[in-house]
């Protein structure tokens, strides 16, 4: 294995990182409630440093060169992602962004009738 593709799902409570091959198959998946963390600590910079590490030793025990990183959601832990696995000997090839973003908005409510 060469390259996968490490998908990064950011939320206000969790932080998950789900790794995945060019097919779509999942290799790993690793969140802050995995390491042992609850409520809103899953989402903080020490639950994503301790995540980190446990997708590098992964990464290093599959003999991993590179990895393409999609983000989807909006976090403050983005860019001590990208910097922890780099920091590590991984290639980062590429980012993604996937975050979803409202086009329309909300329906307005309906007219009061009396």
């Amino acid at each position: 294995m060469n390259q996968i593709i490490i998908y990064v799902i950011l939320s206000s409570n969790n932080t998950i990182l789900v790794g995945s091959d060019f097919e779509g198959k999942v290799l790993f998946f690793f969140s802050g409630g995995s390491i042992g963390y609850k409520g809103a600590r899953r989402s903080s910079q020490t639950a994503a440093a301790f995540v980190i590490k446990r997708v590098v030793d992964k990464l290093l025990e599959l003999k991993v060169l590179s990895v393409v990183i999609c983000f989807k959601g909006f976090n403050k832990v983005r860019n001590s992602i990208v910097q922890n696995v780099s920091k590590f000997g991984i290639e980062v090839s590429s980012l993604v962004d996937l975050t979803t973003i409202p086009h329309n908005g909300c329906k307005p409510t309906k007219r009061r009738r009396l």
